[in-house]
């Protein structure tokens, strides 16, 4: 994912970005700091192996996002599936980067 935005011209990408929230301190997958703008890959494996690890790693999922949207981040959300159009993806971040940038 991270060389598809790089061959898109996309520039300004960390990965791993570290981020502050309140009392917690979050790792971006691939961000753009200078406009708050927040990869995140959701692959399989991170969500666990049984319906309760599942359901409570949706749940911190959600409530890491929404602390980092009152930061200020607007949080893209990249599924495994999503890989077989990169195109859209990478569609969806340059419109955000378009958004955010004020072009």
């Amino acid at each position: 994912m991270l060389l598809a935005l790089l061959h898109a011209g996309i520039s300004g990408l960390t990965t791993q970005e570290e981020v502050r929230c309140h009392d917690n301190t979050y790792f971006i997958d691939i961000a753009l700091p200078a406009l708050k703008i927040a990869i995140e890959f959701d692959g399989r494996v991170k969500y666990g192996n049984t319906v309760e690890e599942v359901h409570d790693s949706v749940e911190a999922q959600q409530r890491r996002q929404r602390r980092l949207e009152l930061e200020g981040w607007l949080v893209i959300r990249v599924r495994w599936s999503d890989l077989r159009h990169m195109d859209e993806v990478v569609a969806q971040i340059l419109v955000a980067i378009r958004s955010r940038s004020g072009r």
